[in-house]
């Protein structure tokens, strides 16, 4: 696919779902007071009171966020039909923001079909794909580096088979694939959260779109991706030369 820029990768949703964020118990403080040991809180739950020192009750009382787990999977085989991505630049973009607390990043480069199945083993809470999508296949690689087509409908069987048979569900699906609106919805059910694109996505706008995305993750695991990939779609429109439509081209689904 011919590109102005650089390589291109050949409705109504609701928010998004947050990642990394496990159940909160509800919690509520009661009476302060003072004792040789410091300040003290009784803290009131459903499963009774409990007095702790008053900077540990304040600790309880905020939710805690699990850092978010990303699997990171970029194919560029050599084919002569279609332009060489940098989806090295794209993984370096958001290793940036790579924080043990907040964001922990996996990753497989010239990636093949038996990487998808790592990544399904290791259970991450977002898979990023990047890579081709043409004549109805995601182009991944084979050993030697040469197109490995993955018909849509076989990959959308595979995450399937493991959303059925060994009960996981991922929270976010990223594509960053030229023209995954496409055939993002069929994803919706084996992931809580689909990313994907209407039309070409340039390559510079891809990876400064990831870089801002996960930027967002960093900084707040706790908030959802579909809001933070809107945040992202926005700021790179405005700020990046030939990026000023990426909001308009930006598919977030949720089930």
């Amino acid at each position: 696919m011919a590109s102005q820029l650089s390589a291109h990768r050949g409705g109504q949703d609701d928010p998004g779902s947050a990642v990394g964020v496990p159940a909160a118990t509800p919690v509520h403080h009661s009476t302060v007071y003072h004792s040789a040991g410091g300040p003290q809180v009784v803290i009131n739950n459903p499963s009774g009171s409990v007095t702790v020192p008053l900077g540990a009750a304040s600790a309880a009382a905020q939710p805690a966020h699990e850092p978010i787990r990303v699997f990171f999977a970029g194919a560029s085989p050599f084919d002569i039909a279609l332009d060489r991505l940098r989806a090295d630049r794209e993984f370096r973009a958001i290793q940036r923001h790579e924080r043990p607390d907040a964001l922990v990043l996996s990753s497989r480069h010239a990636a093949g079909v038996d990487d998808l199945n790592a990544a399904l083993r290791e259970r991450p809470d977002v898979l990023h794909l990047a890579c081709h999508f043409a004549e109805g296949t995601l182009r991944f690689e084979d050993p030697v580096g040469d197109p490995h087509p993955v018909p849509v409908a076989a990959l959308r069987q595979r995450f399937d088979a493991y959303h059925r048979h060994a009960g996981f569900t991922l929270s976010g699906l990223v594509f960053s694939v030229c023209e995954s609106a496409d055939f993002a919805e069929g994803f919706v059910g084996v992931a809580d959260t689909v990313i994907a694109w209407r039309g070409l996505l340039d390559d510079d706008c891809a990876i400064a779109f990831a870089d801002r995305m996960y930027r967002e993750l960093s900084r707040d695991p706790g908030q959802r991706l579909g809001n933070a990939a809107r945040l992202a779609a926005v700021e790179v429109a405005t700020s990046e030369n030939g990026c000023d439509n990426l909001g308009d081209r930006l598919v977030v689904l949720s089930r």
